[in-house]
């Protein structure tokens, strides 16, 4: 009896210097975390990185439900990295100007894919803004000025 209360008791001890082992974080970070692409910009770039802990990797995909936005790549990977600085993926993002006749809102979202069971991340949206472009004829200096005298 006494070596097996001896064995529990180094049993217990060691667990209590060991401890449970801390589960690794996967953190998406997005950078700008908004796009304004005013009147006359066609194209801006993000970056997508993995801020959490070293050793853990994120996969993720960028998507949208508005159909003026298109983003290239659509999805990849980063490594976590000793503080956060996990290797960033840039993401181009182009818009259609074809049917935007006043200022217009829309959301891309980077989502975590393939994780594990019981592990989440919470996705990050990105707020995408969009003037129509400025008319022909229209703009500074066109048009302006004092007409010569009669």
């Amino acid at each position: 009896m006494k070596q097996i209360f001896c064995s529990i008791l180094v049993l217990s001890v060691a667990v209590a210097f060991v401890g449970c082992p801390t589960p690794k974080v996967v953190v998406i970070s997005v950078d700008p975390a908004s796009l304004d692409f005013g009147a006359d910009t066609d194209e801006l770039t993000l970056d997508v990185w993995n801020s959490g802990d070293e050793g853990t990797t994120l996969a993720f995909a960028v998507t949208t439900a508005d159909a003026w936005i298109s983003v290239a790549p659509a999805s990849g990977t980063s490594e976590g990295a000793a503080e956060g600085a996990g290797a960033k993926v840039e993401i181009t993002v182009t818009v259609d100007r074809t049917d935007v006749t006043r200022n217009v809102e829309g959301t891309i979202t980077v989502s975590a894919t393939g994780l594990e069971e019981g592990v989440t991340v919470d996705s990050v949206d990105i707020a995408v803004t969009i003037e129509p472009a400025a008319a022909e004829g229209e703009g500074e200096g066109e048009g302006e000025g004092e007409g010569e005298g009669e």
